[in-house]
């Protein structure tokens, strides 16, 4: 390497032909380029030749759309990132589409019930994540904020056991001994009736 620039090897009305007229994306010239040349050309080194002749680069948006008008796929969408022979894999635009697809259905409306009075709710999927649906009557709101202040001020539902409860109504050390004893409802309920002695 001798540091010198590399001589477009186009004049500049055929670089300005290529790029404007016929659509050719940098990374295209870069190639024919290249092939001529006999060594590899980087779209750095293509859209310095755009500059130094004069001609408007186009955005991201309008090479896609001149792509699209041409029939063809964008660089960026064929393997190619932006005139560099370094190769983007095929998984990885297959991977972004599906993301962009799982944004768009997140950002879908979904409708839900209200858990007061169960009026239909419609808004956008990622509102609801792991949250109660609630309708817009500022009321409903003040009930739920009051049953949940209930719930966590509340007690274990076994007599004598002042402990917060954790699941269930019980505490974690009832919750633990009914779970040992087959987590099934009619445990729960003999355990409730020997200590309320009944």
């Amino acid at each position: 390497m001798n540091g010198k620039p590399i001589e477009c090897p186009f004049s500049v009305v055929r670089l300005q032909e290529m790029y404007v007229v016929e659509g050719q994306s940098v990374a295209l010239i870069a190639a024919t380029a290249g092939e001529i040349l006999g060594r590899t050309i980087y779209g750095i080194t293509v859209r310095r030749w755009l500059d130094e002749a004069g001609v408007p680069r186009r955005s991201l948006s309008d090479a896609v759309r001149v792509a699209h008008r041409l029939g063809r796929l964008h660089p960026t969408l064929e393997n190619l990132t932006h005139g560099s022979p370094r190769r983007a894999s095929r998984r990885e635009a297959i991977a972004m589409s599906k993301k962009s697809a799982k944004l768009r259905a997140q950002r879908a409306n979904e409708t839900r019930k209200c858990c007061i009075c169960g009026d239909p709710v419609t808004r956008p999927r990622y509102k609801f994540q792991g949250k109660k649906a609630l309708c817009e009557d500022p009321e409903h709101r003040k009930i739920l904020t009051a049953q949940t202040m209930q719930r966590q001020a509340s007690i274990c539902s076994i007599v004598g056991c002042a402990n917060k409860p954790v699941a269930r109504g019980l505490c974690q050390k009832h919750y633990m001994q009914w779970f040992r004893a087959g987590g099934c409802e009619q445990a729960l309920a003999e355990a409730k009736a020997v200590t309320h002695g009944g």
